[in-house]
């Protein structure tokens, strides 16, 4: 009887163990630059039977420093991906974290202080096979003075079932931090003149208030923007910003160009894609 009971309980634990086992990690090793350091961190255990996998490029930055967004403003430079060398990766897409808006010696830049994970889909030759993972990255920090830093990652992903890792919660995060696709709506974009200098003027409207909206806008080079002036009408709910257009004697032929507006307000943050209209 004491034997029974014995093996009884033995297979109980075993059936719980999986449970109470902490959630596995699957990470490259931290590479330390100047201020920064930076390590490629997986959401998955393992490869499972998708065509995709999950990953995240995860930068820390020390108090005072910023990194980029894929359009870093007046200054700066984007993270550059190579994943030559790697194993079973047929294609890798990199997601961008709404950025906040950074100013000093008179330039904005657009970024991330403290720490950012951007989110990484890795497309798989060979689904259910194993995957190594070989990323040289390139990337810039800036304070008072700008420097660039590189490392050189690897993460390896066996083939099996697939379990969520201590960095998949990390990764979500972030992933709710990309711009969406409404239910903010643009009403109008126009191409207008204040004071004699060519205005982007954007309304925007939404279904709640805004509070404090910023807005990026991605256009073909030498088109650059300021910061937004910004007025809110109908209790938040419609907001009118007119962003100054730094392009010298080309600014006219912004209208007509398509354009990707990204707008931050807090946690809430949206992309749009847009053509300029002709204003007055």
């Amino acid at each position: 009887m004491l034997l029974r009971m014995s093996q009884w309980c033995a297979a109980a634990m075993i059936g719980l163990f999986p449970a109470l086992m902490p959630a596995m990690a699957a990470d490259s090793a931290w590479v330390d630059n100047q201020d920064s350091r930076v390590r490629l961190v997986a959401a998955q255990s393992a490869v499972g039977d998708a065509a995709r996998v999950s990953l995240g490029l995860q930068i820390r930055l020390e108090p005072g420093w910023k990194t980029y967004w894929r359009d870093p403003g007046e200054a700066g430079l984007p993270p550059r991906l190579d994943w030559t060398g790697s194993g079973n990766v047929a294609a890798a897409e990199i997601a961008w974290p709404a950025p906040k808006r950074f100013t000093a010696f008179g330039f904005d830049s657009f970024g991330y202080a403290g720490e950012v994970v951007f989110p990484i889909e890795l497309t798989l030759r060979r689904p259910g096979q194993p995957v190594t993972a070989r990323l040289a990255v390139d990337y810039m920090v800036c304070a008072e003075i700008c420097v660039p830093a590189s490392a050189e990652l690897a993460l390896d992903l066996p083939a099996g079932p697939v379990a969520s890792t201590a960095h998949a919660a990390l990764i979500a995060d972030h992933r709710r931090r990309l711009p969406a696709n409404g239910p903010d709506r643009i009403e109008a974009v126009d191409l207008r003149t204040a004071a004699g200098r060519p205005v982007l003027e954007v309304v925007v409207r939404g279904d709640t208030a805004f509070h404090a909206p910023d807005m990026f806008v991605e256009a073909p080079f030498p088109f650059r923007f300021g910061r937004p002036e910004v007025r809110l009408d109908e209790g938040g709910r419609r907001a009118r910003l007119r962003l100054p257009v730094h392009a010298g004697d080309t600014a006219g032929t912004l209208a007509g160009r398509d354009l990707v507006l990204t707008l931050v307000d807090g946690a809430r943050a949206v992309e749009f894609r847009t053509t300029v209209r002709p204003g007055s």
